[in-house]
């Protein structure tokens, strides 16, 4: 099964009776490139530990799981479980964790699944949750690197230089805790369902 592919996909989804939920942000990657790129540019290797935050159907979950030592896939959608118990049955180094990750205390997960491992953050963030996510993810103080796909604007405001347009509070807030490049944009055809803006791929 390609979890990129666009029928594939589909067939997966009506198997298990799935339907988006726009009220999740749920759009998942139909262009295998995106996933491939994202967890090559994450530096997840056989020392890392990775947290993945809405791994979805798992496209970017396995493309992790070939890299890393181990990857901890949190997911909010009940109903994407047995999905993710299908798509992701090959890989013995992912645990899938039922739950809402702004609730998790980040620390305490890190130390009780990435012991002696690199703690890593690689992600394709559901969009009404990116500030947020960021702002705890930042605030653990626990991860050596983030890398996660965010809506454009947002990525923007990131890595907004003093003087610019984007710049404000977020951006002061980020550059204090870390060092935001932008790395490249993802056109919304990439998705499925297509958003209506464009996201970027952003590390920090």
């Amino acid at each position: 099964m390609d979890l990129c592919n666009k029928d594939d996909i589909q067939a997966l989804l009506r198997r298990h009776g799935f339907y988006f939920s726009k009220r999740m942000g749920q759009n998942f990657l139909i262009d295998a490139a995106v996933p491939q790129c994202i967890a090559e540019a994450s530096g997840a290797d056989a020392h890392c530990g990775v947290l993945e935050i809405g791994p979805g159907i798992g496209a970017l979950t396995v493309q992790l799981a070939a890299r890393a030592q181990r990857v901890i896939a949190v997911e909010l959608d009940r109903s994407l479980l047995p999905i993710l118990d299908e798509t992701l049955a090959p890989y013995p180094n992912v645990t899938v964790l039922s739950g809402d990750a702004m609730q998790m205390e980040l620390p305490q997960l890190v130390s009780e699944h990435f012991s002696g491992l690199t703690p890593l953050v690689c992600a394709n963030l559901p969009y009404n949750i990116t500030t947020p996510v960021l702002t705890a993810l930042l605030e653990a103080g626990c991860f050596q690197r983030i890398t996660v796909m965010v809506q454009r604007e947002v990525a923007l405001r990131t890595c907004a230089a003093p003087g610019t347009p984007d710049y404000g509070s977020f951006s002061v807030f980020c550059r204090y805790h870390a060092l935001p490049e932008l790395l490249f944009d993802v056109p919304p055809d990439s998705f499925l369902p297509a958003p209506k803006v464009f996201s970027s791929f952003l590390q920090l």
